[in-house]
């Protein structure tokens, strides 16, 4: 991607600020296998739907600019780079910057983040899983909708604005059962934290079963 200097008057592509920073120099990522990659794709295709997925097979282990996805898809440039700073948001890819000095335009180069997005995916899961058991808990029982692909769970609310349809692969939302919801989470979050150490202490105990008992909080 390249972009003018700040200073001319020119608009910014990016729409995150923060992206305007140059980050390090960017290291090869090593090739994931099979199931690994699986559970990537279920973080991406969550928070980016179909498109996210297409940037991110483009992507692969090496570099590559927002023209080349381009190249490589049939997204436009400007949805290319506003899904890549959603990405970016979730700590999936990261990038770095460099300035041709005769023209004074700026190239990004991306990369997958992989062990930093499953961090994050396992995180995003424990507070689903929490909120979800808190609320059966105290017996709210607030209802899930999922569709068929299982890329995300709604609340009724949310559910609603959508048309019951999902935001990510626009397919029909069906009513789930809360306590089967609760042992999916708790599965995925067991699942990731097989293949994946998280940094912190907090977040690499696994999950007991679920059975109906009183609120346990992650925070022990």
């Amino acid at each position: 991607m390249k972009t003018k200097n700040p200073t001319k008057k020119t608009a910014a592509p990016l729409r995150s600020t923060a992206l305007l920073k140059t980050t390090a120099q960017l290291q090869p990522a090593a090739p994931l296998d099979k199931f690994k990659q699986n559970q990537l794709n279920d973080f991406v295709r969550e928070i980016a739907g179909e498109e996210g997925l297409q940037i991110i097979s483009c992507i692969g282990p090496t570099e590559i600019t927002d023209e080349t996805i381009e190249q490589s898809t049939k997204m436009k440039i400007a949805e290319i780079r506003s899904v890549l700073n959603h990405l970016h948001s979730y700590g999936l890819v990261e990038y770095k910057r460099e300035k041709n000095m005769q023209t004074g335009w700026f190239t990004y180069t991306w990369k997958l983040n992989t062990n930093r997005a499953l961090q994050n995916f396992i995180t995003m899961k424990k507070k689903e899983y929490d909120t979800l058991k808190m609320k059966l808990a105290q017996g709210e029982g607030a209802q899930i909708y999922r569709c068929q692909k299982s890329c995300s769970g709604l609340e009724f609310e949310k559910a609603m604005e959508h048309s019951f349809k999902c935001p990510a692969c626009n397919c029909r939302l069906n009513i789930v059962d809360q306590e089967e919801e609760l042992k999916k989470l708790e599965g995925k979050i067991n699942t990731l934290l097989s293949i994946h150490t998280p940094v912190t202490d907090q977040a690499t105990t696994k999950l007991p079963p679920y059975t109906g008992e009183k609120l346990i909080s992650f925070n022990r």
